[in-house]
């Protein structure tokens, strides 16, 4: 996305809220949400295997559970999560919401120093 200015636009726009999309936006949205949730449904299937590390596993869920608690990824995934191994969908469907800021917050909060 880093190297398509639109893509991340649509990207932000959809995480938040897909209803403000036009169909050919939303079109790259469900693709991008498809790429997304293979990626992740692979890297559970390496876990099961054991070539993935459990703590390295974890900080893949935290990250993709941000993005997948959102309005957007929450409108992909009632649409085509039967596309996914039953194993990576219960895994999914039993996290809880992560403390993690999205990256639309990020851009969108007030900058300031950091708290340690």
């Amino acid at each position: 996305m880093q190297a398509d200015p639109e893509l991340a636009r649509i990207f932000q726009i959809g995480t938040v809220d897909p209803d403000r999309l036009e169909e050919h936006e939303l079109l790259r949205f469900v693709f991008v949400c498809f790429s997304f949730f293979r990626m992740f449904d692979d890297i559970h299937l390496q876990l099961e295997n054991g070539t993935v590390d459990v703590e390295l596993w974890e900080g893949y869920k935290t990250h993709y559970g941000a993005y997948c608690m959102s309005p957007g990824f929450q409108y992909y995934w009632k649409l085509r999560s039967s596309i996914f191994r039953p194993a990576f969908r219960d895994s999914f469907d039993s996290l809880a919401p992560p403390e993690v800021v999205l990256m639309d917050e990020m851009v969108t909060a007030p900058r300031g120093p950091i708290a340690e």
